[in-house]
């Protein structure tokens, strides 16, 4: 279930960026429109408990905290109840063109962990290659597949999931 979770973040992470500078450097950070919170409502994930995804981004740094519970209704937690997952993201360039419109490329790259309040750092660390798109006030997500499962930039993916996205808080 964890490992589903960590794969599940390392997917939405890279969605909630676009490619932007910041004034004060040449290292790229995350755009002023991705920044701030995003949220993705109460919704039935594979193994039948019910979830609410909050995302926030500040700068180059990523917070997905979420939130499991075992009714529809999103009002009886499970065990562990709240996992938390950090990351780093970073704007190579580049961008790849999708039906909803240029999706920018994102190095995504996890820090740690935290399941009920106990923090673990993220061993071994590997950079995920992805993209992500924000289009009509929705954060969409890369659609996750064998062949194009970020472990490389040439397994970056090319698509995006329209049926998996965040609205802005």
């Amino acid at each position: 279930m964890l490992k589903r979770i960590w794969i599940a973040v390392v997917v939405i992470a890279p969605t909630l960026v676009l490619l932007g500078c910041n004034s004060s450097s040449s290292e790229p950070s995350a755009s002023s429109a991705f920044q701030g919170d995003w949220t993705r409502a109460c919704f039935l994930e594979e193994e039948g408990l019910y979830v609410v995804d909050n995302v926030t981004i500040s700068g180059s740094s990523l917070l997905s905290s979420i939130f499991r519970y075992t009714d529809a209704n999103c009002t009886n937690p499970s065990i562990p109840a709240e996992l938390k997952f950090f990351a780093n993201i970073e704007f190579p360039g580049g961008s790849t063109t999708t039906p909803l419109g240029e999706a920018p490329h994102i190095n995504f790259t996890p820090t740690g962990s935290e399941n009920d309040g106990i923090f673990t750092v993220a061993e071994q660390a590997q950079v995920i290659y992805s993209i992500g798109l924000v289009s009509d006030g929705k954060l969409y997500d890369r659609l996750d597949d064998d062949e194009f499962d970020g472990s490389t930039i040439e397994k970056r993916s090319t698509e995006i999931n329209e049926s998996f996205f965040w609205v802005r808080q």
